[in-house]
Protein backbone atom coordinates (compact mmCIF):
# COMPACT_ATOMS: atom_id res chain seq x y z
CA UNK A 1 0.00 0.00 0.00
CA UNK A 2 1.42 3.35 -0.99
CA UNK A 3 1.78 5.37 1.70
CA UNK A 4 1.11 9.89 2.14
CA UNK A 5 5.21 10.20 2.55
CA UNK A 6 6.16 7.96 -0.34
CA UNK A 7 3.64 9.50 -2.95
CA UNK A 8 4.96 13.13 -2.01
CA UNK A 9 8.51 12.02 -2.69
CA UNK A 10 6.67 10.76 -5.90
CA UNK A 11 5.78 14.37 -6.47
CA UNK A 12 9.17 15.71 -5.55
CA UNK A 13 10.64 13.69 -8.05
CA UNK A 14 7.85 14.93 -10.66
CA UNK A 15 8.36 18.26 -10.07
CA UNK A 16 12.40 17.83 -11.05
CA UNK A 17 11.72 15.66 -13.64
CA UNK A 18 9.18 18.81 -14.87
CA UNK A 19 12.14 21.38 -13.97
CA UNK A 20 14.85 19.87 -16.13
CA UNK A 21 12.20 19.28 -19.06
CA UNK A 22 11.83 23.32 -18.97
CA UNK A 23 14.99 24.34 -17.95
CA UNK A 24 16.71 22.28 -20.87
CA UNK A 25 14.29 20.47 -22.86
CA UNK A 26 12.01 23.24 -24.19
CA UNK A 27 14.41 26.18 -23.58
CA UNK A 28 17.37 24.72 -25.20
CA UNK A 29 16.84 22.12 -27.32
CA UNK A 30 13.72 22.85 -28.82
CA UNK A 31 15.56 26.50 -29.83
CA UNK A 32 17.18 24.89 -32.85
CA UNK A 33 13.74 24.62 -34.17
CA UNK A 34 12.44 27.45 -33.56
CA UNK A 35 15.74 29.17 -34.55
CA UNK A 36 15.26 27.95 -37.76
CA UNK A 37 11.54 29.08 -38.26
CA UNK A 38 12.12 32.72 -37.18
CA UNK A 39 15.16 32.76 -39.70
CA UNK A 40 12.64 31.48 -42.57
CA UNK A 41 10.24 33.90 -41.51
CA UNK A 42 12.63 36.71 -41.76
CA UNK A 43 12.60 37.56 -38.22
CA UNK A 44 16.44 36.93 -38.03
CA UNK A 45 19.72 36.15 -39.78
CA UNK A 46 20.50 32.68 -40.46
CA UNK A 47 24.14 33.67 -38.75
CA UNK A 48 22.58 35.56 -35.94
CA UNK A 49 21.54 31.77 -34.31
CA UNK A 50 25.10 30.99 -33.42
CA UNK A 51 25.12 34.56 -31.48
CA UNK A 52 21.77 34.14 -29.74
CA UNK A 53 22.63 30.15 -28.54
CA UNK A 54 25.98 32.36 -27.20
CA UNK A 55 23.63 34.60 -25.33
CA UNK A 56 21.88 31.90 -23.59
CA UNK A 57 24.54 30.06 -23.00
CA UNK A 58 26.42 33.33 -21.55
CA UNK A 59 22.97 33.42 -19.01
CA UNK A 60 23.18 30.05 -18.13
CA UNK A 61 26.42 30.60 -16.84
CA UNK A 62 25.84 33.60 -14.43
CA UNK A 63 22.49 31.80 -13.59
CA UNK A 64 24.88 28.88 -12.58
CA UNK A 65 27.04 30.92 -10.44
CA UNK A 66 24.24 33.05 -9.02
CA UNK A 67 22.64 29.57 -7.79
CA UNK A 68 26.03 28.27 -6.31
CA UNK A 69 26.02 31.72 -4.02
CA UNK A 70 22.67 31.04 -2.33
CA UNK A 71 23.13 30.33 0.96
CA UNK A 72 19.49 31.01 2.41
CA UNK A 73 17.24 28.37 1.55
CA UNK A 74 14.36 30.97 1.33
CA UNK A 75 16.43 32.35 -1.28
CA UNK A 76 16.77 29.46 -3.39
CA UNK A 77 12.65 28.85 -3.04
CA UNK A 78 12.38 32.89 -4.30
CA UNK A 79 14.85 32.64 -7.11
CA UNK A 80 13.50 29.40 -8.86
CA UNK A 81 9.81 30.64 -8.55
CA UNK A 82 11.45 34.04 -10.31
CA UNK A 83 12.98 31.79 -12.81
CA UNK A 84 9.69 29.91 -13.43
CA UNK A 85 7.80 33.30 -14.35
CA UNK A 86 10.60 34.36 -16.10
CA UNK A 87 11.06 31.51 -18.17
CA UNK A 88 7.39 31.64 -19.22
CA UNK A 89 7.48 35.54 -20.04
CA UNK A 90 10.63 35.29 -22.28
CA UNK A 91 9.18 32.68 -24.34
CA UNK A 92 6.16 34.78 -24.83
CA UNK A 93 8.54 37.61 -25.54
CA UNK A 94 10.36 35.94 -27.94
CA UNK A 95 7.01 34.89 -29.95
CA UNK A 96 5.87 38.52 -30.04
CA UNK A 97 9.23 40.81 -30.65
CA UNK A 98 10.50 39.49 -33.39
CA UNK A 99 13.92 41.74 -33.57
CA UNK A 100 17.05 40.44 -33.75
CA UNK A 101 18.21 42.97 -30.32
CA UNK A 102 15.19 42.13 -28.17
CA UNK A 103 15.53 37.88 -28.81
CA UNK A 104 18.90 38.52 -27.24
CA UNK A 105 18.08 40.21 -24.69
CA UNK A 106 15.07 36.49 -24.03
CA UNK A 107 17.45 34.45 -25.06
CA UNK A 108 19.75 35.67 -22.14
CA UNK A 109 17.12 36.08 -19.64
CA UNK A 110 15.54 32.14 -20.32
CA UNK A 111 19.57 30.83 -20.05
CA UNK A 112 19.82 32.56 -16.86
CA UNK A 113 16.33 30.86 -15.85
CA UNK A 114 16.73 27.35 -17.09
CA UNK A 115 20.09 27.85 -14.78
CA UNK A 116 17.92 28.33 -11.92
CA UNK A 117 16.00 25.43 -12.80
CA UNK A 118 18.80 22.63 -13.56
CA UNK A 119 20.72 23.67 -10.49
CA UNK A 120 18.08 24.19 -8.20
CA UNK A 121 15.42 22.14 -7.74
CA UNK A 122 16.92 18.65 -8.09
CA UNK A 123 18.42 18.91 -4.73
CA UNK A 124 15.24 20.07 -3.21
CA UNK A 125 13.36 17.16 -5.38
CA UNK A 126 15.49 14.47 -3.97
CA UNK A 127 16.50 15.41 -0.85
CA UNK A 128 13.91 13.43 0.83
CA UNK A 129 14.41 10.37 -1.70
CA UNK A 130 16.25 6.98 0.32
CA UNK A 131 19.54 6.16 -0.47
CA UNK A 132 18.01 2.80 -1.96
CA UNK A 133 16.26 4.31 -4.56
CA UNK A 134 18.33 7.91 -5.53
CA UNK A 135 19.88 6.19 -8.42
CA UNK A 136 16.46 5.65 -9.77
CA UNK A 137 15.12 8.90 -8.85
CA UNK A 138 17.77 11.13 -10.06
CA UNK A 139 17.91 9.78 -13.06
CA UNK A 140 14.10 9.87 -13.42
CA UNK A 141 14.83 13.63 -12.87
CA UNK A 142 17.50 14.25 -15.08
CA UNK A 143 15.13 12.18 -18.05
CA UNK A 144 13.14 14.94 -18.24
CA UNK A 145 15.37 17.00 -20.63
CA UNK A 146 14.22 14.01 -23.23
CA UNK A 147 11.27 14.40 -22.26
CA UNK A 148 10.71 18.38 -22.50
CA UNK A 149 12.31 17.95 -26.18
CA UNK A 150 10.45 15.63 -27.24
CA UNK A 151 7.18 17.26 -26.37
CA UNK A 152 7.97 20.55 -27.49
CA UNK A 153 9.63 19.05 -30.69
CA UNK A 154 5.70 17.60 -31.26
CA UNK A 155 3.91 19.88 -30.43
CA UNK A 156 5.60 22.18 -32.62
CA UNK A 157 5.61 19.66 -35.44
CA UNK A 158 2.10 19.05 -35.24
CA UNK A 159 0.55 22.75 -34.68
CA UNK A 160 2.91 25.22 -35.81
CA UNK A 161 5.14 23.88 -38.32
CA UNK A 162 5.75 27.01 -39.87
CA UNK A 163 4.34 30.06 -37.46
CA UNK A 164 7.29 30.60 -35.34
CA UNK A 165 5.05 33.08 -33.31
CA UNK A 166 2.30 30.23 -32.13
CA UNK A 167 5.36 27.42 -31.76
CA UNK A 168 6.94 29.78 -28.92
CA UNK A 169 3.09 30.12 -27.47
CA UNK A 170 3.03 26.41 -27.90
CA UNK A 171 6.35 26.12 -25.45
CA UNK A 172 4.96 29.03 -23.22
CA UNK A 173 1.93 27.02 -22.68
CA UNK A 174 3.87 23.91 -21.47
CA UNK A 175 6.22 25.79 -19.45
CA UNK A 176 3.20 26.92 -18.09
CA UNK A 177 1.80 23.37 -17.78
CA UNK A 178 5.06 21.99 -16.22
CA UNK A 179 5.67 24.53 -13.58
CA UNK A 180 2.20 23.82 -11.75
CA UNK A 181 4.42 20.34 -10.03
CA UNK A 182 7.27 22.88 -9.03
CA UNK A 183 4.89 25.19 -7.32
CA UNK A 184 3.74 22.73 -5.23
CA UNK A 185 7.20 21.96 -4.51
CA UNK A 186 8.24 25.38 -3.76
CA UNK A 187 5.02 25.88 -1.29
CA UNK A 188 6.13 21.96 0.62
CA UNK A 189 9.45 23.18 1.21
CA UNK A 190 8.12 26.75 2.27
CA UNK A 191 5.91 24.85 4.57
CA UNK A 192 8.68 22.02 5.70
CA UNK A 193 12.17 23.47 5.16
CA UNK A 194 14.99 21.01 5.27
CA UNK A 195 17.06 20.89 9.18
CA UNK A 196 20.54 20.68 9.18
CA UNK A 197 21.59 17.84 11.74
CA UNK A 198 22.91 18.56 15.05
CA UNK A 199 26.82 18.78 15.33
CA UNK A 200 28.98 16.93 17.24
CA UNK A 201 28.69 16.99 20.94
CA UNK A 202 25.30 17.74 21.23
CA UNK A 203 25.96 21.16 19.94
CA UNK A 204 23.39 22.75 17.66
CA UNK A 205 24.08 22.57 13.84
CA UNK A 206 23.55 25.16 11.38
CA UNK A 207 20.54 26.93 10.55
CA UNK A 208 18.18 25.39 7.24
CA UNK A 209 19.14 28.09 5.45
CA UNK A 210 22.86 27.69 5.76
CA UNK A 211 24.99 25.43 3.71
CA UNK A 212 28.24 23.75 4.53
CA UNK A 213 31.27 25.65 4.15
CA UNK A 214 34.03 23.12 3.76
CA UNK A 215 36.56 22.96 1.29
CA UNK A 216 36.02 20.74 -1.44
CA UNK A 217 37.55 17.56 -0.62
CA UNK A 218 39.95 16.17 -3.48
CA UNK A 219 37.68 13.70 -5.03
CA UNK A 220 35.16 16.36 -5.67
CA UNK A 221 37.52 18.65 -7.38
CA UNK A 222 38.67 15.45 -9.21
CA UNK A 223 34.54 15.15 -9.80
CA UNK A 224 34.42 18.63 -11.57
CA UNK A 225 37.11 18.61 -13.22
CA UNK A 226 35.91 14.95 -15.18
CA UNK A 227 32.19 16.87 -15.37
CA UNK A 228 34.18 19.91 -17.26
CA UNK A 229 36.48 17.53 -19.37
CA UNK A 230 33.68 15.22 -20.55
CA UNK A 231 31.30 18.50 -21.38
CA UNK A 232 34.57 19.39 -23.27
CA UNK A 233 34.78 16.59 -24.86
CA UNK A 234 31.36 16.03 -25.91
CA UNK A 235 31.18 19.50 -28.87
CA UNK A 236 31.56 17.67 -31.97
CA UNK A 237 28.64 15.50 -31.21
CA UNK A 238 26.54 18.85 -29.99
CA UNK A 239 27.64 21.07 -32.62
CA UNK A 240 29.18 19.42 -35.50
CA UNK A 241 27.21 15.89 -36.46
CA UNK A 242 25.20 17.82 -39.39
CA UNK A 243 28.62 19.39 -40.81
CA UNK A 244 30.57 15.65 -40.14
CA UNK A 245 27.52 14.06 -42.53
CA UNK A 246 27.80 16.47 -44.81
CA UNK A 247 31.38 16.73 -45.54
CA UNK A 248 32.05 13.27 -45.52
CA UNK A 249 29.01 11.45 -46.72
CA UNK A 250 27.44 14.18 -48.90
CA UNK A 251 24.32 14.27 -46.56
CA UNK A 252 21.61 16.87 -47.36
CA UNK A 253 20.10 19.85 -45.21
CA UNK A 254 17.96 17.18 -43.45
CA UNK A 255 20.78 15.61 -41.47
CA UNK A 256 20.72 19.09 -39.28
CA UNK A 257 17.23 18.06 -37.83
CA UNK A 258 18.26 14.56 -37.64
CA UNK A 259 21.10 14.88 -35.51
CA UNK A 260 19.14 16.76 -32.75
CA UNK A 261 16.54 14.21 -32.74
CA UNK A 262 19.48 11.06 -32.50
CA UNK A 263 21.54 13.16 -29.46
CA UNK A 264 18.15 13.98 -27.66
CA UNK A 265 17.17 10.27 -28.54
CA UNK A 266 20.42 8.80 -27.23
CA UNK A 267 20.31 11.46 -23.91
CA UNK A 268 16.66 9.64 -23.24
CA UNK A 269 18.13 6.28 -23.10
CA UNK A 270 21.38 7.51 -20.84
CA UNK A 271 18.33 8.24 -18.60
CA UNK A 272 17.26 4.88 -19.22
CA UNK A 273 20.20 3.19 -19.03
CA UNK A 274 21.32 4.44 -15.47
CA UNK A 275 18.00 3.04 -14.25
CA UNK A 276 18.62 -0.44 -15.60
CA UNK A 277 22.33 0.08 -13.75
CA UNK A 278 22.78 -2.71 -11.16
CA UNK A 279 22.04 -1.14 -7.45
CA UNK A 280 25.46 -3.59 -6.57
CA UNK A 281 27.23 -1.52 -9.20
CA UNK A 282 28.86 1.43 -7.35
CA UNK A 283 27.89 5.17 -8.35
CA UNK A 284 31.70 5.74 -8.50
CA UNK A 285 32.39 2.56 -10.64
CA UNK A 286 29.53 3.30 -12.78
CA UNK A 287 31.17 6.52 -13.63
CA UNK A 288 33.90 4.83 -14.49
CA UNK A 289 32.57 2.16 -16.98
CA UNK A 290 30.42 4.86 -18.69
CA UNK A 291 33.50 7.06 -19.07
CA UNK A 292 35.88 4.28 -20.98
CA UNK A 293 32.71 3.85 -23.36
CA UNK A 294 33.01 7.05 -24.27
CA UNK A 295 35.83 6.62 -25.21
CA UNK A 296 34.83 4.20 -27.89
CA UNK A 297 31.75 6.03 -28.94
CA UNK A 298 33.79 8.82 -29.78
CA UNK A 299 36.12 6.91 -31.64
CA UNK A 300 33.22 5.63 -33.71
CA UNK A 301 31.81 8.89 -34.33
CA UNK A 302 35.29 10.48 -35.29
CA UNK A 303 36.23 7.79 -37.77
CA UNK A 304 32.94 5.77 -38.70
CA UNK A 305 33.02 4.70 -42.63
CA UNK A 306 29.53 4.56 -43.34
CA UNK A 307 26.71 7.12 -42.61
CA UNK A 308 24.85 4.42 -40.60
CA UNK A 309 28.07 3.89 -38.21
CA UNK A 310 28.95 7.81 -37.07
CA UNK A 311 24.84 8.11 -36.41
CA UNK A 312 25.38 5.73 -34.77
CA UNK A 313 28.21 7.18 -32.64
CA UNK A 314 26.16 10.35 -31.81
CA UNK A 315 23.26 8.54 -30.57
CA UNK A 316 25.83 6.34 -28.17
CA UNK A 317 27.57 9.98 -27.22
CA UNK A 318 24.09 11.08 -26.32
CA UNK A 319 23.71 8.04 -23.97
CA UNK A 320 26.81 8.85 -22.56
CA UNK A 321 26.03 12.75 -21.86
CA UNK A 322 23.59 12.08 -19.94
CA UNK A 323 24.34 9.25 -17.67
CA UNK A 324 27.44 10.92 -17.12
CA UNK A 325 25.21 13.76 -16.04
CA UNK A 326 23.18 11.74 -13.61
CA UNK A 327 25.92 10.21 -12.25
CA UNK A 328 27.98 12.76 -11.18
CA UNK A 329 24.98 14.66 -9.70
CA UNK A 330 24.83 11.00 -7.19
CA UNK A 331 28.48 10.85 -6.83
CA UNK A 332 28.60 13.85 -5.37
CA UNK A 333 26.64 12.79 -2.70
CA UNK A 334 29.83 10.72 -1.20
CA UNK A 335 31.78 13.80 -0.98
CA UNK A 336 29.46 16.52 0.81
CA UNK A 337 26.48 16.47 3.24
CA UNK A 338 23.10 16.99 1.91
CA UNK A 339 22.78 20.54 2.87
CA UNK A 340 25.63 21.44 0.77
CA UNK A 341 24.90 19.23 -2.25
CA UNK A 342 22.72 22.15 -4.11
CA UNK A 343 25.55 24.75 -4.56
CA UNK A 344 28.50 22.10 -5.23
CA UNK A 345 25.68 20.70 -7.98
CA UNK A 346 25.28 24.29 -9.22
CA UNK A 347 29.61 24.61 -9.35
CA UNK A 348 29.78 21.64 -11.27
CA UNK A 349 27.03 22.76 -13.80
CA UNK A 350 28.79 25.84 -14.36
CA UNK A 351 32.44 24.38 -14.89
CA UNK A 352 30.40 21.72 -17.35
CA UNK A 353 28.77 25.10 -19.13
CA UNK A 354 32.64 27.07 -19.08
CA UNK A 355 34.16 23.59 -20.68
CA UNK A 356 31.39 23.18 -23.95
CA UNK A 357 31.65 27.08 -24.26
CA UNK A 358 35.20 27.30 -24.34
CA UNK A 359 35.51 24.31 -26.47
CA UNK A 360 32.78 25.29 -29.40
CA UNK A 361 33.99 29.10 -29.47
CA UNK A 362 37.79 27.94 -29.67
CA UNK A 363 36.83 25.32 -32.48
CA UNK A 364 34.51 27.24 -34.31
CA UNK A 365 36.86 28.56 -37.14
CA UNK A 366 39.29 25.28 -37.21
CA UNK A 367 35.60 23.08 -37.77
CA UNK A 368 35.09 24.27 -41.62
CA UNK A 369 38.47 23.55 -42.75
CA UNK A 370 39.61 20.66 -40.81
CA UNK A 371 36.93 19.04 -38.86
CA UNK A 372 38.46 15.80 -38.42
CA UNK A 373 41.04 17.61 -36.46
CA UNK A 374 38.60 18.90 -34.10
CA UNK A 375 37.43 14.95 -33.59
CA UNK A 376 40.28 14.18 -32.76
CA UNK A 377 41.07 16.74 -30.05
CA UNK A 378 37.64 16.32 -28.52
CA UNK A 379 38.43 12.25 -28.80
CA UNK A 380 41.23 13.04 -26.62
CA UNK A 381 39.34 15.34 -24.04
CA UNK A 382 37.03 12.24 -24.01
CA UNK A 383 40.27 10.19 -23.19
CA UNK A 384 41.14 12.63 -20.76
CA UNK A 385 37.89 12.74 -18.93
CA UNK A 386 38.15 8.66 -18.47
CA UNK A 387 41.32 8.99 -16.96
CA UNK A 388 40.34 11.82 -14.11
CA UNK A 389 36.78 9.60 -13.58
CA UNK A 390 40.07 6.61 -12.88
CA UNK A 391 41.51 8.98 -10.59
CA UNK A 392 38.30 10.20 -8.76
CA UNK A 393 37.30 6.84 -8.33
CA UNK A 394 40.12 6.06 -5.86
CA UNK A 395 39.23 9.12 -3.46
CA UNK A 396 37.19 8.12 -0.31
CA UNK A 397 33.64 9.09 0.79
CA UNK A 398 33.06 11.02 3.33
CA UNK A 399 31.04 9.05 6.41
CA UNK A 400 27.34 9.52 5.71
CA UNK A 401 26.16 12.97 7.14
CA UNK A 402 22.88 13.78 4.91
CA UNK A 403 22.19 10.72 3.28
CA UNK A 404 20.53 8.24 5.65
CA UNK A 405 20.33 4.29 4.54
CA UNK A 406 22.94 4.53 2.33
CA UNK A 407 24.13 1.11 0.65
CA UNK A 408 27.40 -0.35 -0.69
CA UNK A 409 25.78 0.29 -3.98
CA UNK A 410 25.66 3.97 -3.78
CA UNK A 411 29.10 4.54 -4.10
Amino acid sequence: MTTRTELGIGADVLAGTCAIAIGIGLARFDFSILAKQMATAGWIDTASIGDLSGGNLIGYLIGCFHQSRLRRHQHVLGVIALALVLTVVSMLAEGFWSSTGSQAVWRFVGGWAAAQLMTGVPSLALRRVPARQLRLSTAIVMGGAGLGGLLGALAVGLFAPSSPRLAWILLAGLSLLLSLPIVALLLRNRRHPPVSPASPKGQPGPSPGQTHRAVWPAGLILLAAAYAVAAMGSVPSVFYEPLLLSQRFGAGPVADSHGLAIFGAGAMGGSLLVVCLPRAWATRHCLVGVALAGVAAAALFAWGESQELVVLGSFLLGCWTWMIVSLTHLRIHDFVPSQAHRRCWATCTLLYGLGLMLVSFASSGLASSNLQLVLVICLGLILLHAVLELLQCRAPALPDQGLPLRTAGDR
